[in-house]
């Protein structure tokens, strides 16, 4: 090549006398067009090896000529291949009556993209595959060219996050039918103490009734587990050390084993502080104790260990319900059956069970996941039929100082009374009635609205109101937070209480109210409430001994 860029071909002729004659032909254009030629291959090749993991070859026949060696990655041998159709490949496995997709665009010469599905000679794995068919210079059909990518991991990752979104689904639906199911006992329970206050001199009719109220004690129980799996109960978080929480546990935990299981622990020294509510984690742990207990007849070793973990992205791209950041892991992990793929799917799902009949509600491990959401956080299962299962919680770190719990105030047993005047707003009439009845039972006049418009009519006519006791979720624009607001701004003194079977938090989502609302989802009233809670709510707001 010249400096010009000019390429010349040189070829050296002897003549006759002896002497040489150098002849040069300009080859410039031709060794440009090989140089195109091949930067294009080079281009092909990059991108075609980005977009696929392997590539194939086969002929007329459809018997391969040719694979690539990154077949390997699915631990098969390009060999095993070579010379050999589907059908001897897959060999008793091959369904004449089910052919693959591929295999019957191939049979009718047809180009083919992205054709996904399980690998027949690959367990456990799925591939996607393209192909077009290739004809000789004269037009007869010469074979096949494909390309094969292993999906293997984004198969995974799709069924993980179907599992997830199929949760929630499940979780909104727990809390809808756990918010109707509260009202509906509070009705029960509210005419049940209201019927026990006229039979007071009849012995056997009130325990008739309190056995009813056990009942319905019972059924505002199972509310609770429904609310906690739905992620829609509300609680006061705080900030506490998990070793310290269990190290209270310790012993209803080993008392909770049999003789024949050994408990053993190891707990990080230097562990993060957590913000959750300390009772939920209480019956996490107790819940996954119990189900590793029953997974052990026979006896095992039951092990609990705490440490601190980093999750990052990579982990996040494998786990989509996972958030990275900084994290305190407790694992509990049972030396029993183990779970199948197919149960490990559904064993959060709510009444979902293994156990007979009777011997399990199936929300203890929907609890454990309601309040993992709830808390931020993050929910591993390692399992395996006959080998034991592993539960690693992962809650997130907190940055405040962890504190013991305070203990709760004790309550006098008679419920204070009063003679101001209470707006009780609820769209569902009975649960108004019964509310009224408490109320009107304990002095105080009462004033009604069934929905948020009707209330704030009546806040604009009766400027004599103490306090409006409100419920949260009601038909209309107006739900309860919104009354609340609108009210506390027509009249500031105004006092205050929000009940709910379920809402979410909502501190500061107007501005300027964030306390405002703070305030009053730390002290809403859950439902079902008895006469005794409702009595020492609304005293003790009209006192103003709520913050």
């Amino acid at each position: 090549t010249r400096q010009d860029g000019v390429t010349l071909m040189l070829r050296e002729q002897k003549m006759p006398d002896g002497s040489i004659i150098n002849i040069g032909t300009n080859i410039t254009q031709r060794k440009q067009a090989e140089a195109a030629v091949r930067e294009s291959e080079e281009r092909f090749r990059d991108m075609a090896e980005i977009s696929a993991d392997w590539f194939w070859e086969m002929d007329e026949n459809l018997r391969y000529t040719f694979i690539s060696p990154h077949v390997r990655q699915i631990g098969l041998e390009p060999e095993f291949f070579i010379g050999k159709t589907q059908e001897e490949l897959q060999g008793e496995q091959f369904d004449q009556d089910h052919l693959n997709e591929d295999l019957l665009a191939m049979r009718a010469r047809n180009t083919f993209r992205g054709i996904e599905g399980p690998s027949i000679l690959a367990a456990d794995h799925w591939l996607s595959v393209s192909g077009r068919p290739i004809y000789s210079a004269n037009g007869t059909f010469a074979g096949y060219r494909g390309a094969t990518a292993d999906i293997t991991e984004r198969k995974r990752l799709e069924e993980k996050l179907r599992h997830a979104q199929r949760l929630e689904v499940v979780g909104q639906l727990t809390g809808g039918v756990a918010h109707d199911f509260n009202n509906i006992l509070g009705v029960i329970m509210g005419n049940l103490q209201l019927l026990q206050r006229r039979l007071k001199d009849d012995p056997d009719c009130l325990e008739i009734t309190k056995l009813a109220l056990d009942g319905v004690r019972r059924g505002a129980g199972i509310t609770k587990k429904l609310l906690g799996f739905s992620g829609q109960e509300t609680k006061d978080a705080r900030t506490i050390l998990v070793n310290r929480l269990f190290d209270r546990m310790r012993e209803m935990i080993a008392t909770s084993l049999t003789v024949s299981i050994n408990m053993e622990t190891r707990l990080s020294e230097d562990l993060w502080p957590v913000e959750i509510i300390t009772g939920d984690l209480e019956d996490a742990l107790l819940n996954l104790t119990l189900n590793a207990r029953d997974a052990m007849p026979d006896g095992g070793t039951l092990r609990i260990e705490t440490e601190n973990k980093v999750l990052d992205e990579n982990y996040v791209q494998r786990n989509p319900s996972a958030k990275a950041g900084e994290f305190v892991m407790i694992s509990v992990t049972d030396s029993g059956s183990g779970m199948t793929e197919a149960v490990k799917e559904k064993v959060f799902e709510p009444f979902f069970t293994t156990k007979g009949v009777g011997q399990g509600s199936g929300l203890g491990l929907s609890m454990v996941y309601g309040f993992i959401e709830r808390s931020g956080g993050h929910i591993k299962i390692y399992t395996e039929p006959g080998k034991g299962t592993t539960f690693r919680i992962y809650l997130p770190r907190a940055r405040d100082e962890a504190s013991d719990a305070n203990e709760e105030p004790i309550r006098p047993s008679e419920i204070p009374r009063g003679r101001e005047t209470v707006l009780v707003v609820d769209d569902e009439k009975l649960l108004r009635d019964v509310a009224v009845s408490f109320l009107e039972s304990l002095g105080y006049k009462t004033l009604t609205a069934n929905n948020g418009e009707q209330a704030m009519d009546v806040l604009q006519v009766h400027y004599d109101i103490d306090l409006l006791f409100c419920d949260v979720i009601m038909p209309g624009d107006l739900d309860g937070y919104r009354v609340a607001l609108a009210a506390h701004r027509v009249q500031p003194d105004l006092k205050i209480i929000l009940t709910s079977g379920f809402t979410r938090r909502r501190e500061g989502q107007a501005n300027g109210d964030g306390h405002f609302l703070s305030s009053l989802t730390r002290n809403l009233l859950s439902k079902p409430y008895n006469d005794e809670e409702l009595g020492f709510a609304v005293r003790r707001t009209l006192d103003g001994d709520y913050d």
